[in-house]
């Protein structure tokens, strides 16, 4: 991936290989995001990141799947020394419509002032107060506080999600939310699917299977009893 010498330049990561997620010990700038009794998770990512614009979608899918089990917060940084779409996701963020935001700078991503602004109007966001964030000094601090915490912590690239204390980098479309799905179902506050991920692409677990296997061999057993019993009344 190489050495990143700009303060707030960031590559995409690459694609992770099988089990590419990890235990690990959050830092404190993501577990400041966490709720208690939740299965918490942090989105590290950029808009102007290829992975990132794959990850989107899906991971917005599972996220609704689970529902109210999860407390998401994304981190956006930028991969440029421009921090207008992130400058500006943060106060789309701060009237409560950071996803609506990034729906729009995930599909085109943008650092041009009237197109943001045209974003925050397709997103019902309050334009007065829209633009008096934007141009705060204060904003430009927290936001610029924010970017240098993701690189003082060891930051491999976009995206990084931090689901508890685990950690999963890039985003492998082969696995799709595979990672993701089995990171979550270690929490005791995940909504169980009774779905086991496995490398084989099996994704229901031993014991599923088996009871399946029993049901199926029940039904038998009643059918060829009924079909035996219908013979003797019809003898």
């Amino acid at each position: 991936m190489g050495t990143v010498s700009t303060w707030g330049l960031y590559p995409p990561a690459p694609a992770p290989a099988a089990g590419a997620q990890a235990e690990s010990v959050a830092p404190d700038y993501i577990r400041d995001n966490y709720l208690p009794e939740k299965v918490n998770i942090v989105e590290i990512s950029s808009f102007d990141c290829a992975h990132c614009r794959r990850l989107h979608p899906e991971l917005t899918k599972l996220l609704e799947e689970y529902g109210d089990e999860i407390n998401f917060r994304r981190i956006t940084i930028p991969l440029s020394n421009k921090k207008e779409a992130v400058i500006a996701y943060y106060c789309a963020e701060q009237q409560k419509k950071e996803d609506l935001f990034a729906d729009c700078l995930f599909e085109e991503p943008t650092s041009e002032t009237q197109k943001l602004l045209d974003y925050a109007k397709q997103c019902d966001i309050d334009e007065a107060v829209f633009i008096a964030c934007v141009q705060s000094p204060a904003t430009r601090e927290t936001v610029e506080k924010m970017v240098q915490a993701v690189h003082a912590n060891n930051f491999a690239g976009a995206p990084t999600v931090w689901i508890d204390d685990q950690v999963i980098i890039g985003y492998n479309a082969r696995l799709g939310m595979d990672p993701y799905r089995a990171a979550i179902e270690k929490s005791p506050y995940a909504k169980k699917s009774g779905l086991s991920l496995s490398s084989s692409g099996y994704d229901t677990c031993p014991w599923q299977m088996l009871i399946c296997a029993a049901v199926a061999g029940l039904l038998l057993i009643l059918g060829v009893a009924l079909s035996l019993r219908r013979r003797k009344q019809s003898a």
